[in-house]
């Protein structure tokens, strides 16, 4: 639904700029400037600033190509607590650890028995050999190595520029290849570069933060809180961008988008919000603004959503500020009311599914399960009903506290289902003609309509299943009736069939 490529802008990489212009170009610049803040490119000093000095129209030497290629591996931190040995005599003290890492890896080979050449100049048909290695390609199964441009075309890290060995090769070529490269699948795991060493703790997600290069987060899957400031140069990267902010929990965030229109940035931002994220959600706020280059998009998701996105991918969040940031996990509001943050709603959960699933349960077992500990240690919140207060409204109130009214317990009983990995919709709509909430559940490849409200009987002492796995007829018959208030609900053909 949001593929509206357009063309992207005159500054976006472009690595096929003219020797002469290449002197002065912004984009081996801004390439250099994130591959440093990675910590993955040295300068070769510094100016009176402090800034470093990157020597991008120098010709790079095997020294510094093969230092390139161990920082791609993220292997430089091993490289420089180890003790290689090996038999050449005319290696830099600097260049020590990175020589001495790649030969004992098989990756580099001197040009005799006791000269590695360490200041011969690289090439490019070398350097992208050296690259598609850091990607786990082989020479010999994947390429040639004499034609290692045919596949780094292929994977999008350059664009033909590099077919004539005689075009000049320089640090600037460099630059922009390693840059380019962080976008690139790997070969053995299938995941971006950048994705891989931002794991494997290569660099950390403030270092990932100070590029504001939104490509290269996209490319990441960035975890953590994103700075305002950020770049795209498309309009399919700003889309993204945007939505893995709130899957982030990330409440707004500032994008600049060289050559839009404000008009053009909101028309995203609309599509944005018709997202399948955001189907069945009806607690969340949202505002924009912006200018021309620039826009300020401020979604506020409900915690259903977030832990949605949470509970689809735990891994990703150990590296997300509202796991790690203790002082965020709780808070009051004006009213008193809990503010629970994603810890501490992860905690909750997980317990809950300790406490109540256990190994080997079918999925019909483990929606029973839930069903009947929300129905254990809940009471439908009369007091409220009707009332001006919204709290007995959200999932928090039943999962912490233990009273709710209908759509607490929809929102609660979504949460569980996900956390255990059971796919379930909340659905809005009328039950016996007043505004009402239930749930849908996927249970065995096939949906099934569940009302765990109706089915909390803890007035007269037991759990009834009157409203548990029932087909869309019988709801009807019972007095459940939809409303289309994002998306339709699914047809639910039959009963489920528990005992």
């Amino acid at each position: 639904m949001k593929r509206f490529i357009v063309a992207i802008m005159a500054v976006a990489l472009a690595v096929s700029m003219t020797v002469t212009a290449f002197a002065a170009s912004s984009e081996a610049v801004d390439a250099a400037e994130d591959l440093h803040s990675l910590g993955l490119f040295e300068g070769t000093g510094t100016n009176a600033d402090g800034t470093p000095i990157y020597d991008l129209d120098r010709t790079p030497t095997r020294n510094e190509a093969i230092t390139m290629l161990v920082c791609l591996l993220g292997k430089a931190a091993e490289a420089k607590t180890g003790n290689w040995a090996m038999p050449f005599t005319d290696v830099a003290d600097w260049a020590k650890p990175y020589v001495g890492y790649a030969y004992a890896n098989g990756l580099t080979s001197g040009t005799s028995s006791t000269t590695y050449g360490g200041n011969d100049p690289v090439t490019a048909t070398q350097y992208l050999t050296f690259v598609l290695k850091a990607l786990g390609y082989q020479i010999g199964t994947d390429f040639q190595w004499d034609q290692a441009w045919k596949l780094s075309d292929q994977l999008g890290i350059t664009d033909g520029k590099y077919q004539n060995s005689s075009t000049p090769f320089l640090r600037g070529d460099i630059a922009l290849i390693s840059r380019a490269a962080l976008e690139a699948t790997d070969k053995v795991n299938g995941e971006t570069l950048v994705h891989k060493m931002l794991w494997d703790d290569v660099f950390t997600t403030d270092q990932l933060d100070n590029t504001h290069d939104g490509s290269l987060m996209l490319a990441a899957d960035m975890p953590d809180i994103i700075s305002n400031g950020v770049t795209v140069y498309n309009l399919d990267d700003l889309y993204d961008l945007i939505l893995l902010s709130v899957r982030n929990g990330q409440l707004g965030i500032g994008i600049n988008a060289p050559g839009y229109t404000y008009e053009q940035l909101l028309k995203v931002y609309n599509i944005v919000l018709a997202d399948p994220l955001f189907y069945n959600k009806i607690y969340y706020g949202d505002s924009v603004s912006g200018w021309n280059n620039y826009i300020y998009p401020h979604i506020t998701v409900d915690t259903v959503t977030l832990l949605e996105c949470y509970y689809a991918n735990p891994q990703r969040y150990e590296k997300n500020y509202k796991m790690y940031r203790q002082d965020l996990w709780y808070d009051q509001d004006e009213f008193d009311v809990g503010i629970y943050d994603l810890h501490a709603w992860v905690t909750k959960v997980d317990q809950i599914l300790q406490d109540t699933i256990t190994e080997g349960m079918t999925e019909r077992e483990k929606a029973k399960a839930l069903h009947d500990y929300i129905c254990r240690t809940t009471v439908y919140d009369m007091g409220y009903e009707g009332g001006a207060f919204m709290t007995p409204h959200f999932a928090s109130n039943l999962i912490f506290d233990g009273h709710g009214v209908c759509d607490g317990y929809a929102s609660a009983y979504k949460i569980l289902l996900n956390a255990a990995g059971i796919e379930c919709n909340i659905i809005w709509g009328y039950g016996t003609k007043y505004g009402h909430a239930w749930n849908q559940a996927k249970i065995d490849g096939q949906w099934y309509n569940f009302d765990v409200c109706w089915d909390d009987t803890a007035y007269n002492g037991r759990i009834c299943y009157d409203f548990f796995g029932k087909s869309s007829a019988e709801f009807g018959r019972d007095g459940h009736e939809e409303f289309n208030l994002v998306k339709q609900a699914n047809y639910c053909p039959e009963n489920l069939k528990m005992w």
